[in-house]
């Protein structure tokens, strides 16, 4: 609306998770207002003043409170409690030159590379650190906490619950999503089923965690269903930009317990790729180890 008489001179409704939100107004002098209104529960979570009508862009995150917690309990049975905070990309204003959206984009890939300074190339398990784990583990958890609309894949065939509950379930934004590839490596070793395994890691994800804002979609390579593979990868897929890919150098299991490497790949659509190809050959219902949606459909 303009300022000096409040009138409305344009606006646009979208629902929380959409991804593009441009409100258009005409050129009547301003200087105006831009309002962004939660509708539903009437909370106003943007109110700027401009003295021309422009693009605002960005990230637009929400705090969560005591009632936004997502619990974990690991296999000591302690319980931690993660806030759990709701982060959207958010467009107000008349789409401006591309150059300014290539303006844009700029300024969110100086985001990515603040969050990947100092984890290209990181060594673990040198002199048997008994802190490499948790320091691992923390490097992990940040590469996962990525930004609105990116997702993140990882690639491990000892994969397991205990795994992804240290890991993904300590990321705190609501619904980014994770593909996960294990495969039968562990009930092999265990003399187990792959059906009883399977079994056995849907249940410990479930006394696991609350579930809160997990968007979790996990699947196992086993017998002649897809490829078998040996290498561990970290993936993160941002909209509009080149993936990137990181080489755990190790399972996720045995982060930090001994030497190993964390290192950015330079070629990652060839990764990429392939995950890609092994996902798709693993649709068949008996790939499932686990899917947010579904179990949050079936209780």
């Amino acid at each position: 609306m303009t300022d000096h008489d409040h009138t409305l001179v344009g606006y646009r409704m979208g629902q929380p998770r959409q991804r593009n939100l441009v409100a258009t107004v005409e050129t009547t002098g301003g200087p105006y207002v831009i309002i962004l209104t939660d509708t539903r529960h009437g909370i106003p979570v943007l109110h700027q003043t401009t003295s021309t009508m422009r693009m605002f862009d960005g990230i637009l995150t929400v705090k969560g409170n005591e009632d936004s917690v997502r619990t974990i309990t690991l296999q000591d049975q302690q319980e931690d409690r993660i806030k759990i905070n709701s982060s959207e990309r958010i467009y107000v204003g008349r789409p401006e030159h591309p150059w300014k959206a290539a303006a844009t984009q700029r300024r969110y890939q100086k985001r990515m590379d603040e969050l990947t300074r100092n984890r290209e190339f990181i060594r673990y398990g040198k002199g048997a650190s008994a802190g490499d784990r948790q320091r691992a583990l923390n490097d992990l958890r940040a590469l996962m906490n990525v930004g609105p609309d990116t997702r993140v894949c990882l690639w491990d065939p000892y994969l397991s619950a205990e795994d992804l509950l240290e890991t993904w379930y300590y990321t705190d934004t609501y619904g980014l999503e994770l593909r996960a590839i294990t495969s039968n490596e562990i009930p092999k070793k265990m003399n187990m089923t792959f059906e009883c395994w399977r079994g056995k890691q849907r249940e410990i994800l479930r006394s696991g965690s609350n579930q809160f804002g997990i968007n979790l979609l996990w699947r196992a390579q086993h017998d002649m269903f897809g490829f078998p593979f040996h290498d561990r990868f970290l993936i993160q897929l941002p909209p509009d930009e080149e993936p990137r890919v990181w080489s755990l150098g190790i399972s996720v299991n045995g982060l930090g317990k001994s030497h190993h490497i964390l290192q950015l790949v330079s070629n990652p659509g060839y990764i990429v790729d392939a995950f890609e190809e092994l996902w798709d050959a693993l649709e068949d219902p008996s790939c499932q180890m686990w899917n947010s949606k579904e179990n949050s459909r079936n209780g």
